[in-house]
């Protein structure tokens, strides 16, 4: 367990870091990592459109094959 002292220090340390930080300096940290992250979109809603596009596709074909069966069996 920590002692109050160090309890203290961390808190004024952490405090003392966020103030440090000015709106330009976030700024200046978003736009460098705006790109990467529109990246990191970009594949993720490609991979979810290749989900969507074999599901769609899977069921085209299950519903194709019981049309068929019905046919036959008719």
């Amino acid at each position: 367990m920590r002692s109050c002292t160090t309890c203290r220090s961390t808190s004024r340390r952490r405090g003392a870091d966020l103030s440090t930080r000015t709106t330009a300096d976030l700024r200046t940290g978003y736009a460098s990592e705006g790109p990467g992250l529109a990246l990191i979109l970009l594949v993720v809603a490609a991979g979810a459109a290749a989900l969507l596009a074999l599901g769609r596709a899977v069921l085209a074909l299950y519903a194709a094959a019981r049309r068929r069966l019905r046919e036959s069996s008719a």
